[in-house]
């Protein structure tokens, strides 16, 4: 019997190198695989590459289908006539003249 536990204790440290570098190549494979897909690694779920990439597809594809069918874009980020003191100071309203001083000034300074 003590041969016995003492094989066993002995094995102890191996399984534990083992798993220690199974866990090492999985990290390996997972950051891989992230870098690949532009899935976060805390996304995707498997045991080896491959299923980790069939992992990493089905939540980009989910997250693409999840976009919505329109342009997030309102419009008002190109080619908008510029902000100048000029163009302020030719407002005609007094209250609308002080709130567009007041968002821009960075031009009184």
């Amino acid at each position: 019997v003590r041969g016995r536990a003492r094989a066993r204790t002995h094995a102890r440290p191996r399984v534990a190198g083992h798993r220690r570098a199974g866990r090492a190549h999985r990290e390996r494979t997972l950051a891989r695989v992230s870098q690949a897909t532009g899935v976060p690694a805390a996304l995707i779920h498997g045991d080896d590459e491959e299923s980790m990439t069939a992992s990493a597809k089905a939540v980009g594809d989910f997250a693409e289908s999840r976009q919505p069918g329109y342009p997030l874009d309102k419009g008002g980020s190109g080619g908008g006539k510029k902000v100048n003191r000029e163009s302020i100071e030719s407002i005609k309203d007094p209250a609308k003249r002080i709130m567009a001083r007041a968002a821009h000034m960075d031009l009184y300074k």
